[in-house]
């Protein structure tokens, strides 16, 4: 018999999650298309780079990128979808700020973040993510856990620490 609470949790974690401190997953996959694709990041095997136009859409969009050593932009190879999300304080800083807006939120004992209802409005408008890639397998539009995933259940822990967001409010 297979497990429906391990698969629920893979499906949770390839549609969105934690890499350390920036967003993967399908999500992380679809923002670092959406800023490329708009001529805002520009991402290569040596690393990457915030074009203007992408450092005032990120100021106008509330993600500040901390100061200090750390890589600024780079990619991030991600295991579900082989192919980058953003890294580094700049993706550091865009996990924070859809943190912030309520966008997406923690799932219990997992690096699995859920996409709220007004993420995937908010994903759509800002970055035209379809909400398709945003709904996760199990889930239905309201982002409810539906069917077999109910049944199934969800184990109920500790939560997971939050990340630091080290942009000033």
């Amino acid at each position: 018999m297979v497990d429906s609470t391990r698969i629920a949790a893979g499906a949770a974690l390839r549609t969105a999650r934690t890499c350390y401190d920036h967003l993967a997953g399908r999500l992380g996959v679809a923002l670092a298309d959406a800023l490329t694709e708009r001529g805002l990041v520009t991402l290569s095997a040596d690393g990457g780079e915030v074009t203007a136009a992408g450092q005032r859409f990120l100021e106008e969009f509330g993600a500040r990128p901390a100061a200090g050593r750390r890589v600024f932009c780079r990619p991030c190879l991600d295991w579900s979808e082989r192919r980058p999300h953003l890294a580094g304080r700049v993706g550091a800083a865009l996990a924070c700020r859809c943190f912030e807006l309520g966008w997406i939120a923690r799932e219990r004992d997992t690096r699995a973040v859920a996409i709220t209802q007004a993420g995937r409005a908010g994903f759509r408008e800002r970055f035209g993510i379809s909400p398709a890639v945003l709904i996760m397998p199990g889930r239905g539009p309201s982002g409810r856990r539906t069917g077999a995933l109910e049944r199934g259940g969800w184990r109920i822990g500790r939560a997971v620490p939050s990340l630091e967001c080290n942009s000033p409010r």
